[in-house]
């Protein structure tokens, strides 16, 4: 950028005062901005034009036009864009700048699908239900750094399942809930049609596991939209892997027209939202037997030492983009620098990206797509059992005098010595050509990999005090590194005939090809016992170990497709989808996947004259998709061991399956799209109907086959439906002012049909009747407490659901299913005067139950709780009795309403900008996750849960909740 527009943008930031109007259109031209009417983002591409006459132009990046070679005082302009409604105005020639807004169509029909298709098609077209998420239009109203935020709440079916508030961690994710027994419940991920590796449980073994998720690694600022498929019915070209639905990410490409340059700088905050309220307090009893109660908050904030602190959030952000017909580009860079609630929490990100698009000639085009993120993490919760929550929560006051000052195992201050980081290199390349001899044939081949290595490591440094520190005999020295490389490669062709075979039915044809291929190399290093405080690697360790993972999948699948359209408004596709895969049993040979659709644009028919919607489309969808089994879930293996005589021998391990096939979903869905009242509102609606069937369960090897342990099986079969609305409308409109709402609705219940092997034993079970992985736990109904605090009378619900007297036999119970039978997301949206904006999200889920290990091992194991301890509460006392209390008691309703998002978004005047060379700029203040409107449960017996939407994923135990977040954000376009 020249030294002279660096020093204007410099000054800009605190240069907001009145500059003067711009100058006016010079004579014989007409010229202004083009921008979208509900969030004022300026539109490319809009192709504006005077009928009748040959002045014509095309938006470029900023919106930006400009018609030359005008005659007369006045000329009639036509604004066009797919997707929008056509805009015809008179104007004056050589007047002021123009500012045009154009109005979102309700339904769009001609806009072009490419996730779930054989190649793009429009909207019309497809007969199940894609959801379109506006990535670059959200970016300028709520910016989000997680593309999780960019979803959370604005999609029917779609659960963005929240990860703990540790930066750098992310959450699971959920479409139409769970359908499989054993297998994973994440859809697949593609970025510009390539696979991705979508790993949910990445990152360095911390609490509760592995906690980072892949898809966190790519920045919501480079992508311009998201298009989402949910199930079988829609992923059926997908094939295997894809039946718990299919989110592909398309990022921004370039744009022909004059060069533009957008750039972007954040700087916010984020905390943990009332601690005080929410984190219990620590009960005990001394020697005496007195009740003993400490608030370690308040102990520590009274010493000088809070615990938590306002983590810093900032980044800086810079796109440029522009070109010819014959070239496009877009190159973008983002730098993030993000500091967490405890100030050894942090998280380092670079993302670039490279998009090129060339236009060969009139029958080809090539696409280019590069992306390159490095990022290094730091978190809070560095290692299992020495996390700042996990001394607060399970913290006793009979500690308070000695040196943890009542924490679990050592005081908050201190476990910053324990280092445990991630970095992370991923490169996520595509190249697509499309190649077109004939006006009536099209081929499309993309090929790209997804490359990624981490480097994780959790490193206890030597300290002088050796086993004596708080950390026992890791403070000897103690590391753990890891290498983890994962690849994927993805080869993709298609190849499409259309015919017309009268003036009114026309017929395409699609056959295809896909190769996919995935790879996990893991090296895992152990050391212990440094020699000294300043030396922490696993050379320098007196003991090490090692170990090493290699783990590779590939599928091949070919399809053909067949679909037929009548005068451009009845479309009927029959598709069919065979594949292999490596993780398939010997046995098996080929799993078959068919597909059925239909869609009918009604409001198109001649007969139809009902003003009140002006759009109406009809769909269903019929499919099958498969979910594979795990890489080694077939195979007959063995593991080497130390025999006779120390001589290396092999020795059974698992038995394998030859016959072990994939789980096929099959789906059905009915849905309409409609478009009311002149394109003020409209409705997506569908009802699905899906079965897993040859589900995977795992059933216990008989002791004569000469191998121990399970075997994976094809015996179970598990049904789930649910309906998803979408409604958007104008509650007003006005000159000067727009107030828009929406909402989404999304119901799931699933029940496992037949399961084939005998039930799950524990907390979390596989029934036949109940819903996937519900929780059964002692109910106890009523009791009461003798004179000497002896229960009595403790009744409990028995097997038939009839009370019966609580004993050692009494069974477990149906207690709730872990994902939520009803989701609802409401927003709405302000627009004063064309330049402010605010906006708001409400987020609710509910119908189902979580498992608070929190609260649990309080009342339970570790016993701090004050239930526990006043020994008063005849439910608590019954389960203490019995052992129940230290099992598990913690499973509580998971129901919750917050509001995630909320904004203020101010489109900076032409004349504040001028002065600089921009064209456009604003500035927006949002937040996130600022208020718990409603809670289902709030507490069992008196101890409170932290945050009910972290245990969503049934990981429970002392985890960071969600952070609220306040950010602003600068955005100059020049």
């Amino acid at each position: 950028m020249p030294s002279r527009v660096v020093n204007r943008l410099l000054g800009s930031v605190a240069l907001f005062v009145v500059l003067g109007e711009p100058a006016a259109a010079q004579e014989g031209q007409v010229s202004g901005v083009i921008v979208e009417e509900r969030t004022q983002t300026p539109l490319a591409n809009v192709f504006v034009s005077v009928p009748g006459g040959t002045a014509r132009a095309t938006t470029d990046a900023a919106g930006r036009f400009r018609l030359t070679g005008l005659t007369g005082s006045e000329a009639r302009l036509r604004v066009e864009l797919i997707g929008y409604r056509t805009f015809e105005q008179t104007v004056r020639v050589g007047g002021p700048s123009l500012r045009i807004s154009l109005q979102e169509r309700a339904v769009e029909l001609d806009a072009l699908v490419v996730t779930g298709t054989a190649g793009a098609q429009t909207a019309r077209a497809v007969g199940n239900a894609v959801s379109a998420v506006r990535a670059a239009d959200l970016q300028k109203i709520a910016p989000a750094t997680q593309v999780q935020d960019l979803l959370k709440g604005k999609v029917a079916g779609v659960d963005m399942i929240a990860g703990q508030g540790v930066l750098g961690t992310g959450g699971a994710t959920r479409i139409r809930g769970s359908a499989s027994l054993s297998l994973t419940n994440e859809p697949l991920i593609y970025v510009d049609g390539v696979r991705l590796d979508n790993n949910t449980q990445a990152g360095p073994s911390i609490r509760n596991g592995r906690q980072v998720s892949r898809l966190s690694d790519f920045d919501p600022e480079q992508i311009e939209r998201i298009e989402i498929i949910k199930g079988p019915a829609a992923a059926t070209l997908y094939g295997t892997e894809a039946s718990a639905g299919v989110i592909q990410i398309i990022t921004k490409k370039g744009i022909a027209g004059k060069p533009s340059l957008d750039l972007s700088v954040r700087q916010g905050a984020n905390w943990f939202m009332n601690p005080e309220g929410r984190i219990n307090h620590v009960y005990g009893r001394d020697a005496n037997g007195n009740l003993l109660e400490l608030d370690l908050l308040a102990q520590e904030a009274a010493a000088g030492r809070k615990i938590f602190s306002t983590g810093r959030l900032q980044g800086i952000n810079a796109g440029f983009r522009g070109g010819t017909d014959a070239l496009r580009y877009y190159l973008a860079a983002n730098y993030d620098d993000d500091v967490g609630v405890v100030p050894y929490n942090w998280e380092r990100r670079l993302n670039t990206r490279a998009n090129v698009n060339v236009t060969l000639g009139s029958k080809a085009d090539v696409a280019s797509s590069m992306g390159f993120v490095h990022s290094k993490t730091r978190f809070a919760q560095a290692l299992t059992a020495w996390g700042v929550i996990d001394q607060i929560t399970w913290g006793s006051p009979a500690r308070a005098t000695g040196p943890t000052r009542g924490f679990l195992r050592a005081p908050p201050d201190v476990l910053d010595d324990i280092d445990t980081e991630a970095n992370v290199n991923r490169f996520v390349g595509s190249l697509q050509l499309k190649y077109t001899p004939a006006k009536w044939l099209s081929n499309r081949l993309t090929v790209g990999g997804d490359v990624g290595e981490e480097n994780n490591a959790i490193i206890v440094p030597r300290n002088p005090l050796g086993n004596q520190f708080f950390f026992g005999a890791l403070s000897l020295g103690d590391i753990t590194a890891e290498r983890r490389r994962v690849t994927y490669t993805t080869f993709d062709y298609s190849s499409t005939a259309s015919f017309d075979l009268s003036p009114a039915l026309t017929s395409a044809t699609s056959v295809g090809a896909q190769y996919y291929q995935k790879q996990s190399d893991l090296l895992t290093t152990h050391g212990t016992q440094f020699p000294s405080p300043s030396v922490a690697s696993i050379g320098a360790s007196a003991v090490t170990t090692a170990s090493s993972t290699f783990l590779a999948n590939k599928t091949l699948g070919l399809f053909v497709q067949e679909q037929v359209s009548w005068n451009n408004r009845v479309f009927l596709t029959a598709a069919v989808r065979g594949d292999d895969n490596s993780a398939f049993g010997a046995n098996y040979d080929v799993a078959t996947y068919p597909k059925f659709s239909a869609t009918w644009v009604v409001n198109e028919e001649p007969w139809w004259h009902v003003s009140a919607v002006n759009a109406l489309k009809l769909r269903g969808a019929w499919g099958r998709a498969g979910q594979q089994p795990d890489a080694f879930a077939a195979v007959q293996l063995y593991r080497p061991a130390t025999g006779p005589g120390d001589q290396a021998v092999l020795t059974p391990q698992a038995l394998g399956n030859p016959d072990l096939k994939p789980e096929v979903g099959q789906e059905l869905e009915l849905g309409f799209d409609a478009g009311l009242l002149d394109d003020r509102a409209s409705i997506e609606f569908t009802v699905y109907d899906r079965s897993t069937r040859d589900a995977i369960v795992t059933a216990t090897v008989a002791p004569s086959a000469g191998f121990p342990g399970t075997q994976f099986v094809n015996l179970g079969q598990v049904n789930s439906h649910g309906i998803e609305a979408s409604v958007r409308g104008q509650a007003l409109r006005a000159r000067n002012l727009l107030w828009e709402l929406g909402g989404t609705v999304a119901t799931n219940s699933n029940k496992i049909i037949r399961l084939g092997v005998p039930p799950t034993t524990g907390t979390v079970q596989n029934r036949e009747g109940y819903p996937v992985r519900s929780y059964f736990f002692y109910h106890v109904l009523s009791a009461s407490l003798d004179a000497n605090g002896q229960v009595v009378d403790a009744m409990c619900e028995g097997a038939n659901g009839q009370p019966e007297p609580c004993s050692a036999s009494t069974p477990r119970v149906y207690l709730g299913q872990p994902n939520p039978k009803l989701q609802l997301g409401l927003n709405t949206t302000l627009t004063l005067f064309n330049r402010l904006r605010l906006y708001a999200l409400v987020d609710t889920k509910s119908g189902f139950v979580v498992n608070n290990g929190d609260v649990a091992a309080s009342l339970g194991s570790i016993g701090n709780a004050k239930a526990t301890n006043e020994r008063n509460d005849p439910i608590v006392q019954t389960l203490q009795k019995y052992g129940w209390l230290q099992q598990n008691v913690g499973i509580m309703k998971g129901g919750f309403t917050k509001l995630r998002e909320v904004s203020a978004d101010y489109s900076l005047p032409a004349r504040w900008l001028s002065r600089i060379g921009a064209s456009q700029g604003s500035i927006s203040v949002s937040g996130r996750n600022l208020a718990t409107l409603w809670v289902a449960q709030q507490d069992m017996f008196g101890t409170k849960t932290l945050d009910p939407e972290i245990y969503a994923t049934g990981q429970t135990q002392t985890m960071l909740p969600t952070m609220a977040a306040i950010v602003s954000t600068l955005r100059l376009t020049f």
